[in-house]
């Protein structure tokens, strides 16, 4: 992944005027783009966690928690636990 962000002198990241422009609206560009997709991907794994915790709480009143499927979800919950941590230890989550 290419870094596009630097570390100024007072210590907070900043971003090169060559990964964004300035526009009526707003600022566009790489980085914007890329922030639009991490903020996208952060909503997404919210609702995927919402909805494996709806899935294995029917599966637990079904009685079917030794089952391949709800292994799997309790493992696709974990690994978006793991990373939803990592996400929320830098501050972005």
């Amino acid at each position: 992944m290419k870094r596009l962000t630097t570390i100024g002198s007072d210590g907070r990241p900043m971003i090169p005027d060559s990964c964004l422009t300035q526009v009526e609206q707003g600022v566009v560009g790489e980085a914007a783009d890329r922030l639009a997709k991490l903020e996208s991907m952060c909503e997404t794994l919210k609702q995927e966690q919402s909805l494996i915790s709806e899935k294995m709480e029917r599966l637990r009143l079904e009685g079917k928690t030794r089952t391949c499927q709800f292994r799997e979800l309790a493992s696709q919950k974990l690994l978006n636990t793991n990373l939803i941590a990592l996400l929320k230890s830098y501050g972005i989550f």
